[in-house]
């Protein structure tokens, strides 16, 4: 296969991957997370600022707490691709815990923000290299997994 087929299927399977993973589209034809409207755009859109701040266990991490993380490294991720890659202190990621509705609203709404830019700025790379695959990738995984705890949380904050 020639480098550029390689590198347009590279780019299209990657721009679906991070589309089903932030906006979760509904499609016809299947997505990546088997169900529809999965990603983190209808997940948040459900939830209350309660069942946001609720711990599964006393001292645990909140689904409020996720998305902050989720956001903050996105936001490292982003200043990284822009050639500032100066120390991270990742404890400060996790000091949400509980939010007002007010305050709930503000986070989802920077979060899917931060989504948007970092699905535009990963996608609009004009060349592919090492650095630029991995970032992508290991964007994906983060936030694919935070999504998971996310929607499993949510799970138990609705059952009580």
């Amino acid at each position: 296969m020639p480098d550029d087929d390689l590198k347009e299927l590279l780019h299209r399977n990657l721009a679906f991957l991070l589309e089903e993973t932030f906006a979760s589209p509904a499609r016809s034809g299947g997505n990546a997370y088997l169900d529809t409207g999965t990603g983190w755009g209808p997940t948040l859109a459900s939830l209350s600022a309660e069942e946001a701040s609720q711990a599964l266990a006393p001292g645990g991490t909140t689904i409020a707490g996720h998305v902050e993380h989720a956001r903050f490294y996105l936001e490292v991720v982003l200043r990284y691709a822009e050639g500032k890659g100066e120390p991270v202190d990742w404890a400060e990621s996790w000091q949400v815990r509980e939010v007002t509705p007010v305050a709930w609203e503000a986070l989802k709404e920077t979060f899917l923000a931060t989504c948007h830019r970092a699905h535009d700025t990963l996608l609009g790379r004009e060349s592919w290299d090492d650095h630029a695959l991995g970032a992508v990738l290991a964007v994906l995984a983060h936030s694919a997994y935070h999504l998971g705890a996310v929607r499993q949380r949510a799970l138990v904050a609705r059952a009580g």
